[in-house]
């Protein structure tokens, strides 16, 4: 294997240097939705510490591609991965022993949130559905990654804990996305109190950093490449949505942290000192990257702009995880350095 980035090789140390992994050794870990943005990042973490630390880790991946690649990496066809085509929603049939889960598998696109509200639903539920039943069957560990939109909206800052979550118009069909990850977490719950499932639900803050794809249409992605050509910023809201963001090595050192201690439960996964506005993130990028030309431009546009969340102002309380000893490490300033030079 060759990871063709410093920059992602230098965050999978970073990884290793602060979790042990020596509970996974000689185990089979499985990670749905492997050719995603973190699924294909804890992919490359477990095949890195096969090649360095002797692991011995089996990895499973699923996705709806036919083989896992992505654009940083390079199989030599010798490394300890099986990959599995597969959509999330049909039955899930591996024989292997299944130690841990992590499931990644779900629609992200905002665009197609809103486009495909029914589609979106299904995905996240009836693949959590078939998740919670492979686990059962293997008596695996589960990490299921659900998302900060969980909390709805707010029109003042609010500082949101895991005892909570939002209240959502059910007319706004981009609403599937968080109300099936609600529905997701109430699964997972209510398997963990009948059927002692072995669970953690992580709430993940945005997430910014190395690995992510160039074409890729995130709000961070447009900021870096408007910087990069020069070009003005341009938003289609007036960018007054707050939130918590965190870097990729940090969210993966948490679901690792969660994983190799087995915690159960429902867990905040952010940097909570960056929790800032869409305009506040842009003007963050503006200054760090310190391109010649680029402005902020707000071209509201009602119809548009409902691709996205509704405004929103929460900042992710993460006390729970901090307390058994996580921490995030990375400023939103490193965050833009890291993701610009990980395309360099």
């Amino acid at each position: 294997m060759k990871i063709k980035n410093k920059i992602i090789v230098d965050d999978i140390k970073d990884i290793l240097s602060n979790i042990n992994l020596d509970c996974l050794k000689n185990k089979t870990i499985l990670i749905t939705g492997a050719s995603g943005f973190l699924g294909s990042l804890l992919t490359t973490t477990f095949l890195y510490a096969n090649q360095t630390l002797n692991a011995n880790i089996k990895i499973i991946t699923t996705s709806r591609k036919e083989i896992f690649s992505n654009w940083y990496l390079e199989l030599d066809g010798k490394e300890y991965l099986k990959h599995i085509k597969q959509n999330i929603v049909e039955q899930i049939n591996i024989n292997e022993k299944i130690d841990f889960i992590i499931h990644t598998a779900s629609p992200t696109d905002s665009s197609f949130l809103k486009n495909n509200p029914i589609e979106t639903f299904d995905t996240i539920l009836i693949g959590t559905k078939n998740i919670i039943n492979l686990a059962l069957k293997n008596n695996a560990y589960l990490i299921n990654l659900s998302s900060m939109e969980v909390y709805s909206s707010n029109n003042t800052l609010k500082v949101v804990n895991e005892e909570e979550c939002g209240t959502f118009d059910l007319y706004n069909t981009r609403n599937s996305y968080p109300i099936a990850k609600i529905s997701s977490e109430f699964l997972c719950n209510t398997y963990a109190q009948t059927n002692n499932l072995k669970v953690a639900n992580v709430r993940l803050a945005q997430t910014i950093g190395a690995g992510i794809k160039y074409e890729e249409n995130k709000v961070f992605m447009m900021f870096l490449k408007s910087c990069l050509n020069n070009e003005d910023i341009v938003l289609l809201t007036t960018g007054q949505s707050i939130r918590s963001v965190i870097y990729s090595s940090d969210a993966l050192r948490g679901i690792l942290f969660l994983l190799t201690n087995n915690y159960t439960g429902t867990y905040n996964l952010a940097n909570e000192e960056a929790t800032l506005s869409i305009y506040n993130l842009a003007e963050k990028a503006i200054k760090t990257l310190k391109p010649n030309k680029t402005k902020i431009v707000i071209k509201t546009n009602t119809e548009q702009g409902k691709v996205y969340s509704s405004d929103s102002k929460i900042q992710l309380d993460t006390s729970k995880i901090k307390t058994l000893g996580w921490s995030a490490k990375i400023n939103v300033e490193e965050m833009f350095i890291k993701l610009k030079n990980s395309f360099n």
